[in-house]
């Protein structure tokens, strides 16, 4: 299980260095890790196969230019990197790049020949270039270039998208704990607490669903749904048979609250959870687990 707790402000590929290190410290080498799009660029795919020896399975982000013109994209170019010159489709070698930086980033500056693209008869209905300008591209480094290419072009094939379909439990993790755990409440002030938080939503989130495993041939019960609006809670959590709940919930409604506190056998008195609720049908056990937390005493 990896949790990373980090602020607002700071974007999600910042922290993959973060996991893959702590994957392998735990022995887990040789892994498939199937990310979103934020986390995957070419230079984050090299990064993890290179350093950590880990696969990094995501889409990389399509060539803008192929959703602003019909016409040759980035892919359809040639690149002799000995020469250091890439050759369009009709056939026209460029001038040798030159180095250059994008997003503060190294890139190759490519520019055809002005006369060349002028006589071209496939110019401005697939370029877009309608100034008579030389066709302009930037190049990766090949390792990355090479890399952007080969993900671009298999990530619109149905083999890839349905290796990649695996990616939706993960989505559907982020969904649950959200919706039905209150992830995104912070019951706590300051990043170690809140890390903690999101330690025993992570958590709890695998007991629920392990509760959930019955064995090969076994019909898995069906909930009752609440007779009415307020129903009492009295029955002992799973596992957790020293702690009886005995407020009245809210069911329906966005938001609750446990009017008076609840002691546990360890002293610790529960201030009780505001956070959004989702409405009747979900298993009773998800609505409650945010107290799961007053139990260890996470102050």
């Amino acid at each position: 299980m990896q949790v990373v707790t980090q602020p607002a402000p700071e974007q999600d590929i910042a922290v993959l260095d973060d996991i893959h290190q702590g994957l392998v410290r735990q022995g887990f080498n040789d892994l498939e890790h199937f990310v979103d799009g934020g986390y995957v660029t070419p230079e984050s795919i090299d990064r993890s196969a290179r350093t950590h020896g880990l696969t990094l399975t995501g889409p990389v982000r399509p060539d803008p230019r192929a959703r602003e013109h019909p016409g040759f994209t980035k892919a359809d170019f040639t690149p002799d990197w000995e020469a250091r010159t890439p050759t369009c489709p009709p056939g026209v070698t460029s001038h040798p790049w030159k180095p250059t930086l994008g997003d503060g980033h190294e890139r190759l500056s490519v520019m055809f020949p002005r006369p060349a693209c002028r006589a071209c008869e496939d110019r401005l209905e697939r370029t877009g270039n309608a100034a008579r300008r030389g066709r302009h591209i930037l190049l990766l480094p090949q390792p990355l270039q090479e890399i952007q290419t080969q993900v671009r072009r298999e990530q619109e094939t149905s083999e890839w998208q349905e290796h990649y379909a695996i990616r939706a439990g993960c989505e559907a993790t982020v969904s649950e704990t959200v919706q039905a755990h209150g992830l995104r409440h912070c019951h706590y002030h300051g990043i170690a607490k809140t890390h903690v938080q999101h330690v025993f939503t992570a958590a709890g989130t695998n007991i629920i669903r392990l509760s959930g495993c019955l064995p090969p041939g076994t019909t898995p019960p069906h909930p009752t749904a609440p007779s009415q609006n307020r129903q009492p809670l009295s029955a002992p959590l799973p596992g957790l048979g020293h702690l009886k709940i005995t407020n009245s919930i809210p069911i329906t409604g966005q938001s609750r609250h446990v009017d008076s506190p609840v002691r546990t056998a360890h002293g610790f008195p529960s201030d009780g959870c505001v956070g959004p609720v989702p409405r009747c049908g979900v298993p009773v056990r998800r609505r409650l687990f945010p107290l799961w937390l007053s139990v260890a005493g996470i102050r």
